[in-house]
């Protein structure tokens, strides 16, 4: 289903984020960094 205004790829590309966002080592990857920004800032 196509959201009225809404290009297919970007439903395709937030989909893709949120299938490997839900990888354990996405989220490893993701803490480090914010650990890191948090370091940094």
């Amino acid at each position: 289903m196509q959201m009225v205004g809404e290009p297919v790829g970007d439903f395709q590309g937030v989909h893709g984020l949120t299938v490997t966002a839900s990888r354990p080592w996405v989220k490893y990857m993701l803490r480090e960094l914010v650990r890191s920004a948090h370091t940094v800032a």
